[in-house]
């Protein structure tokens, strides 16, 4: 059971950094005007 808390806990942490990124990049985007190429970067993490 510990082994399997800490595996999800590691695979947390692991996704939320990536979708992190994922905004972070959209949000930079978002910054220059282009809405078209946001809402590209925001729809993966939506769905």
């Amino acid at each position: 059971m510990r082994t399997l808390l800490a595996a999800l806990t590691a695979f947390m942490l692991v996704a939320t950094s990536v979708e992190a990124g994922d905004f972070e990049d959209a949000f930079a985007v978002y910054k220059t005007g282009d809405y078209e190429k946001v809402f590209r970067f925001l729809k993966p993490l939506v769905e």
